[in-house]
């Protein structure tokens, strides 16, 4: 048998019941009763309140409820950007805050209207919370137990004012803390944590770690000045731009040249720059183009720094990347076919020096006879221009053409030797007319006069062609001329025959020939000018 309690009617009545609590408290603002009377004290509007007071019957502003993925601690910061700002910015009291879990474990309510919303009572308060902890100070000047007031005069919001500290530990040594002040300044919390007289700080874990010359300083020998032990700029320039021989002119990043371990050896890389260093610069002292400590106004053209070296004087100009290389300087590779004088053929191999004498260059000429008059063998008859005729391949390279003179060479002529015509290498004046080499035949001699060239030919003397014969050539041998001596034995021209052809009997020709009242039988082209019979008539 059941009891009552569990009967049908029991658990209907229950359910009833709680219904009606549940209602009550959802219309009590979720909580069925209130511990105490909210504060009643104006403040800064925080979320659109400027007292707790008025969230009297709205307990859910507060208290989240249970079934809700929010904290309490998640409502207060909901309203108290403040708060949460100092949180997320790490600065504060809240900043300080390591984690920030209940609000409650400082600030209490429900305790009446005008009470205090901080907790005076913080003993069992786990100071180390906030990045300081309390070992070392127990007490305070004159032996007297620490309270919170001793260094919170003011309550515990915004920052903490490190003076604080400076004028207690003053009142403990005097002496101390004017030397101490003078040396590090008043920031105590960049050394000091509360659990030991010095904090144990370790540089490497901030964003300037001490390395080589930097590890061996003491911390006011950069720590100076209005920063003390606050944050430091961490440039070279910051600290070292009063001893910078180069007087900023090479910028502020001592570390692009110098480390840590001391100013010297320094280690510029020159490639960074707009001149870097190759080949025979790079064994090069900087001093040696750096006239000026400063290292600025250097120029970059060869010539600034090897105008003494010049042996050309000026005369190439001042370009000596030109020719020379930083290998060296008797690395050239001077291209003279962009100069107005190309080199070709046996010009290609000859020194320097051989055409530009005692190192002069500018004003060299550029004619054969400049250079090659001495082995003119012409003897400066054809003029200076050697090119005509030679060739750069060399001297016996010659491609005179003869046909461009006044005496073209033709037939046989073309394979006589020059000095056949030209004897003792004299070409100036040489005589064009044949008889100044052909001396004529004794057989010739007043009857044709000089010009040979009436009758021969370059392609050989015979067969000759006598163009203006008086008569006809082909006589007696139609189709072809006939030889000269057939009308001219033995090779007299200045008498001829007709007996070579024709077989008369002079008796009776002379019978013949006399009836016509002819009687001189020695000249027969008078009566026959074209070899006919009935020429004459």
């Amino acid at each position: 048998m059941r009891p009552g309690c569990f009967s049908s009617l029991g658990l209907a009545a229950t359910g009833i019941f709680v219904i009606i609590i549940a209602a009550v408290t959802w219309l009590g603002g979720g909580i069925l009763f209130s511990p105490g009377p909210l504060n009643a004290q104006a403040g800064t509007p925080a979320g659109g309140v400027t007292a707790h007071s008025s969230l009297a019957g709205n307990c859910l502003a507060c208290h989240a409820a249970p079934w809700s993925a929010q904290s309490m601690a998640d409502l207060c910061l909901g309203c108290h950007a403040d708060v949460r700002a100092q949180i997320a910015g790490k600065n504060g009291i809240h900043g300080a805050w390591q984690s920030v879990g209940n609000c409650r474990s400082c600030h209490t309510e429900h305790r009446g209207a005008a009470a205090n919303l901080t907790s005076a009572d913080l003993t069992g308060f786990d100071h180390q919370q906030t990045g300081f902890a309390l070992n070392q100070h127990t007490q305070a000047a004159g032996g007297k137990p620490f309270t919170c007031q001793a260094c919170h005069p003011s309550g515990f919001r915004g920052p903490y004012d490190q003076a604080i500290c400076r004028d207690c530990h003053a009142q403990l040594k005097p002496a101390f803390m004017a030397q101490h002040l003078a040396a590090y300044g008043d920031g105590c919390f960049g050394c000091h944590n509360g659990q030991d007289h010095l904090l144990q700080f370790d540089h490497s874990q901030t964003r300037f770690p001490l390395q080589g010359k930097h590890a061996g300083l003491k911390c006011q020998d950069c720590h100076t000045g209005q920063a003390k032990l606050g944050p430091l700029p961490t440039d070279c320039a910051a600290c070292h731009s009063a001893r910078d021989p180069h007087q900023g002119k090479l910028g502020q990043n001592c570390a692009q040249c110098h480390t840590a371990a001391g100013w010297q050896p320094a280690n510029f890389d020159h490639a960074t720059t707009k001149f870097p260093l190759t080949g025979g610069h790079l064994n090069v002292a900087c001093e040696r183009c750096h006239k000026d400590p400063l290292f600025v106004n250097t120029p970059s053209v060869c010539y600034a720094c090897h105008a003494q070296d010049d042996r050309h004087k000026g005369q190439l100009g001042q370009d000596c990347a030109a020719c020379h290389r930083v290998s060296a300087w008797q690395d050239v590779t001077f291209d003279h076919n962009k100069t107005a004088f190309p080199l070709t053929g046996k010009h290609s191999t000859v020194e320097c020096a051989t055409c530009h004498a005692n190192g002069v260059y500018k004003g060299t000429a550029t004619t054969c006879s400049g250079c090659h008059a001495k082995d003119d063998k012409h003897a400066g008859q054809f003029g200076q221009d050697c090119a005509a005729c030679h060739k750069t391949s060399g001297w016996a390279d010659v491609t005179f053409d003869h046909n461009k003179t006044a005496f073209p060479l033709t037939g046989k002529h073309t394979g006589v030797k020059c000095d056949a015509c030209h004897v003792n290498g004299v070409f100036k004046g040489t005589p064009t007319v044949c008889e100044s080499c052909h001396k004529q035949p004794a057989s010739h001699v007043g009857v044709f006069g000089t010009t040979c060239a009436d009758c021969h030919r370059t392609e050989g003397w015979s067969p000759a062609n006598l163009a203006n014969h008086p008569f006809p050539l082909n006589h007696g041998n139609e189709g072809a001329n006939s030889p000269c001596a057939t009308c001219h034995p033995n090779n007299v021209y200045k008498s001829y025959t007709c007996y070579g052809c024709h077989r008369h009997d002079a008796a009776t020709e002379q019978a013949r020939h006399a009836n016509r009242g002819i009687t001189d039988l020695t000249n027969c082209v008078k009566c026959h000018p074209n070899g006919r019979r009935a020429g004459g008539d």
